[in-house]
């Protein structure tokens, strides 16, 4: 098993609708993936800044290339995101 860890922030005024793209696009993409295996999804508020992180686990590096591409040692980015 391989874990991936992606740390993001954004605006605190964007706390709740980035949850919500996590909740509603992203975490599904992850999951509808072939050897894909869990995810916890965390958040938290400071100061200004909203923070989250987001770890997956996955069977193996072929399962995490065919979710992220040639690049999946980067971040997987959505058009609407």
């Amino acid at each position: 098993m391989i874990a991936r860890i992606w740390n993001g922030s954004t605006r605190l005024d964007h706390y709740e609708g980035y949850t919500e793209f996590m909740k509603s696009r992203a975490i599904p993409d992850y999951q509808n993936t072939v050897g894909f295996i869990k995810l916890t999804f965390l958040r938290r508020k400071e100061e200004e800044t909203a923070k989250f992180t987001l770890i997956t686990y996955w069977e193996n590096i072929e399962v995490i290339k065919n979710f992220a591409g040639d690049e999946y040692e980067l971040a997987k980015y959505y058009p609407e995101g």
